[in-house]
């Protein structure tokens, strides 16, 4: 009677902190590389993306207001500001 132990041990982690939600193998299961043996909770991600790509329309927007010039109002805007001083 004895103990068997593994050939090979490996370390494994995710690329990003996060909760678990999915895991497909278990202790001692055979798995290839590359494969996917879990998931984690992707929604703070998603609303991190999804935060990243109104900053980037915004800008954009913001980018194209200045490449086609001021409206009429907004340079009346900006002569009584400039008047105030």
């Amino acid at each position: 009677s004895g103990t068997l132990q593994p050939n090979e041990e490996a370390q494994v982690s995710f690329e990003v902190a996060g909760r678990v939600v999915e895991l497909n193998r278990n202790e001692g299961d055979q798995v290839k590389q590359g494969e996917i043996i879990g998931r984690i909770d992707s929604s703070d991600y998603s609303l991190q993306l999804a935060k990243a790509n109104t900053s980037v329309e915004q800008t954009g927007a913001n980018l194209q207001k200045v490449n086609n010039g001021a409206r009429e109002q907004e340079r009346i805007q900006a002569k009584a500001l400039q008047d105030k001083a």
